[in-house]
């Protein structure tokens, strides 16, 4: 019975974290991959500081655009006004991206999949623990 309860804990727990990650992410991703082009954009601000931001614009069907994502490389390494490779969605193209959608979906796919596998094992060893314990917590002294 307690390895049962365990293990429908453990699906529970994985669920709500796949589903909650999965809304943070992937829906702009699979947009990107599903209905995806390719323009060149151009770089209009550099963040570095904030995870290697970088704002930048691009043209699509003669419509300016404008968006930030954070960069792979190093943004010290990129100077305001040059070019980069920017990945759009054709059905909604003010969603936009630099880095390859096919590679950042399956990059949020392995982080979500990582989570799944070591959260939830870590809260329900924690509540057993703590159940074990009769529901006390150790008093500092």
């Amino acid at each position: 019975m307690r390895t049962r309860t365990i293990a429908v804990a453990w699906i529970a727990l994985v669920a709500v974290f796949a589903i909650g990650l999965s809304f943070l992410n992937v829906p702009r991703l699979y947009r990107l991959v599903a209905h995806g082009g390719q323009t060149i954009g151009r770089v209009t601000q550099k963040i570095c500081e904030n995870h290697n931001g970088v704002d930048y614009e691009y043209v699509v069907q003669g419509k300016l655009y404008r968006d930030g994502d954070i960069m792979v490389v190093d943004c010290r390494d990129l100077h305001v006004g040059q070019h980069v490779s920017v990945f759009f969605d054709r059905m909604d193209p003010k969603n936009s991206s630099l880095g390859n959608p096919v590679a950042e979906l399956e990059n949020e796919a392995i982080s979500i999949l990582m989570v799944c596998l070591v959260f939830p094992p870590l809260i329900i060893f924690g509540v057993i623990r703590f159940f074990r314990k009769g529901g006390r917590t150790r008093k500092h002294e």
